[in-house]
């Protein structure tokens, strides 16, 4: 009779708290992201340095919105250049590393993309 119930008990433990496999939220402290331009045009080449990530952190890269776009290290600091594939209007980047094999994500900040201006 207690079988059935521990089973039942140790089934709902693993739905309550389930093996999370993905990307995790970085905890540590955030890393600082810079876009030159700070505004850039819709069609513009933007390029983005993240500072402030651990000295261990591994294929970095900026997600702009669903896009993903791999950074390149330049000692301390990681670089990666893009044309955001947008009109115009606010563009969330977020920033994905791996640290002793688990990937996470920490937040990136929300560029203004300034849209392009129609010609007359």
């Amino acid at each position: 009779m207690i079988a059935p119930l521990l089973w039942l008990l140790l089934s709902s433990l693993g739905l309550l708290h389930p093996a999370s496999t993905g990307v995790h939220t970085w905890e540590g402290r955030a890393p600082v992201v810079v876009t030159h331009p700070s505004e850039p045009t819709a069609g513009d080449t933007v390029t983005v340095g993240i500072a402030g990530l651990p000295h261990k952190a591994r294929k970095v890269a900026v997600i702009a919105a669903t896009e993903r776009y791999p950074a390149a290290r330049n000692g301390t600091l990681w670089q990666t250049s893009f044309q955001p594939r947008t009109e115009g209007g606010p563009l969330n980047l977020s920033v994905r590393f791996v640290v002793g094999g688990r990937e996470y994500s920490a937040p990136g900040g929300v560029v203004f993309v300034k849209p392009k201006n129609p010609t007359p």
